[in-house]
């Protein structure tokens, strides 16, 4: 007998869903007006500004995990030097001038180049130059460097330059100690 009563029951709801149910609205046509509405990111499905790469990125080697984005760095070091004598009629200084080349990829696949200039008077550094990308700084995180990585290194002696995160550029901290040491080196 329950199960009677519970079969009733289960028709009796099924007969008041089907009553009682709303009728089907059929979706009107959209508007040209609606249309044009469409904003860019939902028509191509990137954020409005965005440009999207027209290369494909490096392909990683199968030998390197991507533990960490610092670790996905690739640093590329040259150097040349130049030897300028200075002659004072008390002494002679000699100030010898390196040039160290680096570039590294960003988390974004952009890749930046910087030549950096050191003027060291025996093992320490008197002056100092940085050219990103073949001028000066333009993107934030070199300006910051820019603005800081002096203050840093001048007067200091070159063997004991380990620059980290100045100026919050870390990607530019580490190219630029990469060619720090290069030009360790070459002493």
């Amino acid at each position: 007998m329950p199960y009677i009563i519970a079969f009733v029951i289960i028709i009796v709801a099924a007969g008041a869903l089907l009553l009682f149910r709303q009728p089907v609205e059929v979706p009107a046509e959209p508007v040209a007006a609606e249309i044009a509405e469409v904003s860019a990111e939902e028509a191509t499905g990137f954020p409005e500004g965005f440009t999207p790469p027209t290369e494909q990125p490096p392909a990683a080697s199968p030998s390197t995990e991507p533990a960490a984005l610092e670790t996905d760095t690739v640093i590329e070091v040259e150097t040349t030097e130049e030897v300028v004598l200075e002659v004072s009629t008390e002494t002679t200084t000699e100030n010898r001038t390196f040039v160290a080349e680096a570039s590294y990829f960003t988390p974004r696949r952009t890749e930046h180049d910087l030549i950096i200039t050191l003027e060291l008077e025996g093992e320490t550094i008197v002056a100092s130059n940085i050219t990103y990308d073949g001028g000066p700084a333009i993107t934030p995180a070199h300006s910051g460097f820019d603005g800081a990585y002096s203050a840093e290194i001048i007067g200091q002696n070159i063997n004991e330059i380990d620059l980290s995160r100045v100026g919050g550029a870390s990607l530019t901290s580490v190219a630029f100690n990469e060619a720090v040491a290069d030009i360790r080196a070459q002493l």
